[in-house]
């Protein structure tokens, strides 16, 4: 239903209308709802928007399992539309499940996803939300339609060059809001150094020196009950040792940093056992300069 043929309707239906500032909306499906805001958006009845808004959510018990992502994505298209997006925002907050679907990547815009990694109350693990993201560029790299291969189907061991240059073209406004100091040491072994290629050299020893370096970093760890979980995961990293520079620690006559054991600061280079994430950042590998491997 369009727009004019919508708010014809809502005039011809009931005597009292916008001038009088009543509207009866208890005969309007879902859909309709959600037209209806479109439409006083386009028509500017802001009134009206913002009383259709608080309507739906006053419904949400109806529509919260079966269309809260339409209801999620159409509030998201409409920048007055600020009361549905942030209950929307909050409940996936809440619940990330809501929304982070396995193998359904469509259901996040990059506006989006870069508005929920800024929350500080999403329930949700760092390296699981970067694993999304990961899988979230991919589909939107392979679904490209100037790109003419499918990195869903092709193992990152597999990856060339312009694979991780289309990988971080899509994904290169997100990387600040990744809380790369709230993964673990196993888990940025196994999830985050795969793509190392990815990010210019810059960019990623960056992201070393926040992680190595936690408690120097601003960001928490995201929701209430992911910060009770990992508590303690800044104490378990902070004698993380690692060099910068992509030389191996043997060419420069230290364990492990890059500088002499003169200069090594007191917080590196202490553990006589490496973790096995060390062996994985001084180990350079084909074609890459260390941290990533472009300049």
């Amino acid at each position: 239903m369009s727009s004019n043929i919508l708010l014809n309707r809502l005039v011809k239906n009931y005597e009292t209308h916008l001038y009088s500032g009543e509207v009866t909306l208890d005969e309007l499906n879902l859909l309709e709802l959600l037209e209806l805001i479109s439409a006083a958006d386009e028509f500017i009845l802001f009134e009206l928007m913002k009383f259709t808004e608080t309507f739906l959510i006053s419904l949400a018990d109806t529509w919260m399992k079966t269309n809260f992502i339409k209801i999620h994505l159409h509030a998201h298209t409409i920048t007055g539309c600020k009361a549905l997006q942030e209950f929307c925002t909050k409940k996936i907050c809440e619940d990330p499940d809501l929304i982070f679907l396995p193998k359904d990547y469509g259901n996040l815009n990059e506006e989006v996803l870069i508005k929920l990694l800024k929350r500080d109350d999403l329930e949700m693990k760092e390296v699981e939300l970067w694993k999304y993201i990961i899988k979230w560029g991919i589909h939107e790299s392979s679904s490209n339609v100037d790109n003419d291969s499918n990195l869903n189907e092709t193992d990152v061991s597999e990856w060339n060059e312009n694979n991780f240059k289309d990988l971080w073209e899509v994904l290169k406004n997100f990387i600040d809001f990744v809380r790369f100091c709230n993964i673990s040491v196993e888990e940025f072994e196994k999830e985050v150094q795969p793509y190392s290629e990815m990010f210019p050299r810059k960019v990623y020893e960056k992201i070393i020196w926040s992680f190595v370096k936690p408690q120097e970093s601003k960001m928490i760890i995201r929701g209430n009950r992911v910060r009770k979980q990992g508590s303690n995961l800044s104490t378990k990293k902070s004698s993380f040792p690692v060099h910068i520079g992509g030389f191996p620690p043997s060419s420069i006559g230290f364990n492990g940093f890059g500088a002499s054991s003169t200069t090594q600061p007191p917080v590196y280079g202490m553990l006589t056992t490496q973790p096995p994430v060390y062996e994985m950042l001084t180990t350079q590998q084909p074609g890459f300069a260390g941290f990533g491997s472009r300049n």
